[in-house]
């Protein structure tokens, strides 16, 4: 398979059904949520698949991240919020999609979707040379120039505009559905349940209603998983 997808007819999705754990990540905004659950719809044909969406482990929790990827259950698993942890996967069983998208449709999606979850973020890295950049620019510096020449699992990277003609996001243009979970709003306080959406043979099926937070940062540093 290609380690540049510019077209989603690229996927080989028979050598993937091989890999337990399928990870998007990449910027917030990159189309993790796009890529991931087009991905996953292809693999309604392999039984035993599961969809993670980063609510299930509290978005910037990496012990629970970590929980999900040692799940012996096959599982396609938006996580862009673990993007900085992606080099530290040392198993054959895991494949990642990194999620490309042009640094200025990021933002415009960003305050579209009023995402402001950015100190959390940049919480993963504490480098000077990335403050005064966006964070999604300072995660693709670190992915191109760092990041993917330590990766110990097999990745491919996937451009944003390869998806734009996918069933997935075609549905969206025509019915307004979208998977798109922007009602998450990284900075709110607001403890409640929320339902999230996949693509299923007969169109959008939900599923179980997952309870989220929004963590403090203190919480977040308390359940950060150590670094080999």
């Amino acid at each position: 398979m290609n380690q540049v997808i510019t077209s989603f007819n690229q996927i080989d999705y028979t050598f993937l059904k091989d890999f337990s754990k399928i990870i998007v990540s990449g910027p917030q905004r990159s189309g993790t949520n796009l890529v991931s659950q087009h991905i996953f719809e292809q693999f309604f044909d392999f039984a035993g698949w599961q969809f993670v969406d980063e609510l299930e482990f509290d978005f910037f929790i990496e012990s629970n991240f970590a929980d999900k990827v040692k799940d012996p259950m096959k599982m396609v698993i938006q996580a862009p919020t673990m993007s900085h942890l992606l080099h530290t996967l040392n198993r054959p069983d895991i494949f990642v999609f990194f999620c490309v998208r042009p640094i200025k449709d990021i933002l415009r999606s960003e305050e579209k979707a009023r995402w402001d979850g950015q100190k959390f973020e940049r919480a993963n890295y504490r480098r000077e040379d990335f403050d005064l950049m966006p964070i999604a620019q300072a995660k693709y510096h670190y992915w191109f120039f760092e990041q993917r020449l330590k990766m110990q699992c097999s990745f491919a990277e996937a451009h944003f505009s390869a998806f734009r003609s996918s069933r997935v996001w075609s549905d969206k243009e025509k019915t307004g559905f979208q998977p798109d979970t922007s009602w998450k709003p990284d900075s709110a306080r607001d403890d409640g349940d929320r339902w999230a959406y996949v693509h299923g043979p007969n169109g959008p099926e939900s599923m179980r209603v997952a309870k989220y937070w929004f963590e403090t940062e203190e919480e977040i540093e308390k359940w950060r998983i150590q670094k080999k």
